[in-house]
């Protein structure tokens, strides 16, 4: 269900729908320690670390906050409302001033506000009361996502895609974002319907631009699995929109300062964008450039979390499909968490790399094939981009040669240069396309089988054993006589 690195530790941990939480060593990939019934029977839905990353928080699908000694298994203490315990979305851990608070939002369409105060002893803590303005203004339906900027911004998405921006010293609004509904009519996403289709699943800021009044400081993915960057300093102004992905994004984060945005979607597909530049100061209606872009599971991927460690930029992927996998950022599996061979982070030679994950290898939506615009036209498909593909990974591949393989061994350069004058395939098909195409099918020589030229042979009788020796032979120290 997500997944969140320690650097302190250098420790990966992971929580599951069965409410376990796994401590695992990033440098060797082998799991260090595991502790089962974090939130009872109930999933394990968000996480975070405290500042100084030695307790570990939770938030589960029974409304409650529970505070990790993840290296025990120890409960240090419950956070709880008094009535109306409903799903926990999303949490984040937030030090201002001197103080220390926690602050949770989900099913219930409220903030709620927690104090991190180690002289409190009670196990079990209830929050603080509610912003005004939240009672108010706030949330009309179940809040999904939080995200905070310093010096005091703080932000939430709900389920039917509107944004709220908070002062989080005094609780007032700062402000209200209300994304526009997309069209399907204009071919930018797919005609298949999207779960919550209004829904914001997942805000980040850029903290690296929190000073820059004429820039788009907050991306927000959805509704309609789009991606818009917003101006907040202006009320709201929305600066881009682009689809990243046929399939969804499910979430999304931001590496390399701030410099680039990776998004995930529910095909367990990565894409990583070029967003130095982007949105700085004037509107938009291209999208970034995509840097990389590979599957890294069957499923859709439910967290991503970048980490920096010995000069290696390492991306952690969580999905459905049951799995943890480490990535660098140009797409080169390192390792699964838990697999046989461990890896030595610091040596990429480890890696699994050019190796990729089987299930991802053997899934049939993962090869590329020929889109359905091609069947009936002749068209190079070197028009093709990747969203193309991506949308269109069923479609098999119509042409077949109409020629036959001749006796001889070798085809004739002419019948290779009529059969590519007939086929939609021309030069700038790649080698491995034309080689597939026009390769010899090889011819029936007649005679036997294989399974008909198998020899039959005897099974040789196995020796009989021989008899066992005698005890009479055998010396009994304890045979005494007198």
């Amino acid at each position: 269900m997500c997944v969140k690195y320690n650097k302190s530790f250098k420790h990966v941990v992971t929580a599951s729908e069965s409410s376990v939480i796994k401590v695992w060593d990033l440098e060797t990939g082998r799991s260090v320690f595991e502790f089962s019934q974090a939130h009872g029977d109930h999933a394990v839905t968000c996480m975070s670390f405290d500042s100084t990353e030695r307790r570990l928080i939770t938030g589960g699908r029974d409304g409650r906050l529970r505070i990790w000694n993840y290296n025990n298994g120890h409960c240090l203490r419950t956070l709880e409302k008094k009535s109306d315990v409903d799903e926990v979305a999303d949490l984040t851990y937030l030090v201002l001033n001197k103080n220390r608070y926690i602050i949770s939002v989900g099913w219930d369409r409220r903030i709620n506000l927690f104090s991190d105060d180690n002289e409190d002893f009670h196990h079990v803590q209830h929050p603080y009361a509610y912003w005004k303005d939240d009672l108010v203004n706030g949330h009309k339906e179940d809040i999904l996502s939080i995200a905070v900027s310093p010096p005091n911004l703080l932000a939430t998405s709900s389920y039917d895609g509107e944004i709220i921006i908070w002062n989080q010293i005094s609780g007032h609004i700062f402000c209200h974002i209300h994304s526009p509904r997309a069209s399907r009519e204009n071919g930018e996403i797919s005609s298949r319907d999207l779960d919550g289709g209004n829904a914001i699943g997942k805000i980040l800021f850029l903290k690296a631009r929190a000073m820059k009044k004429d820039a788009a400081t907050l991306v927000a993915s959805g509704p309609q699995g789009l991606v818009h960057f917003w101006n907040i300093y202006t009320g709201g102004t929305l600066y881009a929109t682009f689809c990243p992905s046929r399939n969804g994004v499910t979430t999304m984060t931001s590496v390399a300062k701030d410099t680039r945005l990776v998004t995930a979607d529910s095909a367990g597909f990565i894409s990583i964008w070029d967003v130095e530049d982007y949105c700085m100061k004037t509107k938009t209606t291209e999208p970034p450039e995509r840097l990389f872009f590979w599957r890294a599971h069957v499923q859709s991927i439910t967290s991503i979390e970048p980490v920096d460690i010995w000069n290696c930029e390492i991306l952690l992927t969580a999905s459905l499909d049951c799995t943890v996998r480490l990535w660098t950022m140009e797409g080169h599996f390192v390792g699964t968490l838990g697999q046989p061979k461990i890896w030595d982070i610091r040596n990429p030679v480890s890696y699994q790399h050019p190796m990729a994950p089987y299930d991802v290898l053997v899934d049939p939506h993962t090869l590329p094939n020929l889109p359905k615009k091609y069947k009936h036209e002749e068209t190079a498909p070197d028009d093709t981009n990747d969203t193309d593909i991506e949308n269109e990974l069923d479609s098999p591949i119509p042409y077949v040669p109409s020629f036959q393989a001749k006796d001889s061994l070798v085809i004739d350069e002419k019948d290779i240069a009529a059969e590519l004058k007939k086929s939609p395939w021309r030069e700038g098909c790649g080698k491995r396309l034309r080689h597939e195409r026009l390769k010899k099918v090889p011819r029936d020589m007649g005679g036997p089988n294989a399974y008909q030229t198998l020899t039959c042979f005897e099974l040789e009788d196995t020796p009989p054993l021989p008899n066992p020796p005698s005890s009479s032979s055998i010396d009994d120290p304890f045979d005494i006589r007198i």
